[in-house]
């Protein structure tokens, strides 16, 4: 089972899911808990997969700043990955 989790003193935001056959792509610690929230994550569904995701990924993409490169280059690798065969099979 998923919830969102949010951590109103620093501002993080992240998925607390189960790893169990799940893969943690970026993951969010902060000093203040014990455990490490989803950022970005694979699950496998049926024959494909699904990126569960925080990040602010799509509001970058339109962005001019020197900084929103690594938001790009992060939808870009997704959409290529997305096209591979699950790592599941």
């Amino acid at each position: 089972m998923s919830k969102n989790t949010v951590n109103k003193q620093s501002h993080i935001w992240g998925i607390d899911i189960s790893r169990s056959g799940n893969e943690l792509i970026v993951g969010l610690a902060c000093e203040n808990r014990r455990d490490v929230v989803s950022a970005l994550s694979r699950v496998p569904f049926g024959n494909g997969q699904i990126f569960l995701c925080t990040l602010r990924i799509f509001q970058e993409l339109a962005s001019d700043n020197p900084q929103s490169a690594v938001a790009k280059k992060m939808f870009l690798n997704l959409l290529e990955t997305s096209q591979d065969k699950p790592v599941w099979e």
